[in-house]
């Protein structure tokens, strides 16, 4: 089964080209257009993808590691252009972050494995993500990982991440010193501010509908507590967004609108049906007298329409009360 390689530059997709003819590289489909142009039913027939492949380093170090060529494993490099401390840094507002496109396809076509790297900066990792023993002040605000692992968790994908430096594999690189785990600090000591008795409670009976346990009342609630809580509402919110797009969800104003058009429908059609029913009912009616009393009774539709009539606006008077419950 072919390796499908992607990637938008031309002069990359030569080098992938050459690898491949090389042997270095396994033999595939090199795919010059853009990650927003491929669709998931492109990607059929392929068990291993390569997005932003560049010169193909993911695909050699799945060779490497031993990783069979038809073992179902996708992998991707975004641009790093948004949130490298060398460029912009306007983050997702960046053209370049091009990873909800990545995203997308993995949603369609669900791989068995998903390999990514992205640089280690504060928009990537948070704002205390880069800094050892710290806290960061103010809201916690966007980072490029927690997007990445609520859309993939709402995929019913389990994810993990490691900050890798260079100097981890023998590069001569100055290794971070955030990351040395022999220059430990000491963390500053907290500003605990109070918390409100709202939010506890919301924590609370967000853990409480997952089964978990929940804060002893007037306890307040642990870091844990709430992180858990905060990561249950994402993966919710993520897959209520999931199966809206997959047509499994509408807006309430608009099933208002629907079930209200079919209760007006329905309304019309029963007041208008004495009208229609009441002669054949009428002489249906008369035949059977006839018969069982051996009499001639004849009944008016006229007053047959009458009587069904004021039957049936009894009914929808007390359809009327029927209100529909969307909470």
């Amino acid at each position: 089964m072919a390796v499908y390689y992607n990637d938008s530059d031309p002069a990359a997709c030569a080098w992938l080209r050459d690898l491949i003819a090389a042997g270095h590289l396994p033999a595939g489909e090199v795919d010059e257009r853009s990650i927003l142009d491929v669709e998931p039913s492109d990607l059929r027939g392929f068990a291993q993808c390569h997005f932003f492949a560049g010169i193909g380093g993911w695909p050699y170090a799945l060779r490497l590691a031993g990783v069979a060529e038809d073992r179902p494993v996708w992998t991707g490099s975004p641009p790093c252009q948004p949130f490298s401390q060398a460029g912009k840094r306007k983050g997702q507002d960046d053209d370049r972050h091009l990873a909800p496109a990545f995203l997308r396809l993995v949603a369609a076509c669900r791989p068995e494995l998903v390999f990514g790297e992205q640089v280690a900066s504060a928009a990537v990792l948070g704002p205390s993500g880069r800094t050892v023993g710290t806290t960061a002040e103010g809201a916690a605000g966007w980072a490029w990982f927690d997007a990445l692992a609520a859309d993939l968790e709402a995929a019913s994908y389990a994810v993990a991440a490691a900050d890798l430096p260079a100097a981890g594999i023998g590069a001569p690189h100055r290794r971070a010193e955030t990351t040395d785990p022999s220059k430990t600090r000491k963390p500053p000591a907290p500003k605990l501010k109070p918390v409100p008795e709202a939010a506890v409670t919301a924590v609370g009976d967000t853990l409480r509908e997952q089964g978990l346990s929940v804060p002893a009342v007037g306890g307040g609630g642990t870091f844990l507590q709430a992180k858990t809580a905060n990561e249950v509402l994402k993966a919710q919110e993520r897959r209520i967004r999931l199966s809206r797009l997959k047509g499994e969800l509408i807006e309430r104003a608009r099933a208002l609108a629907l079930v209200f058009r079919l209760a007006r429908e329905e309304r019309d059609a029963w007041v208008t049906w004495p009208a229609r029913a009441a002669a054949l009912m009428a002489a249906e009616l008369s035949a059977s007298c006839r018969d069982a009393t051996g009499q001639q009774i004849t009944v008016e539709p006229a007053a047959m329409q009458k009587v069904l009539e004021r039957h049936v606006r009894a009914h929808l008077d007390e359809l009327a009360e029927v209100r529909p419950d969307f909470r």
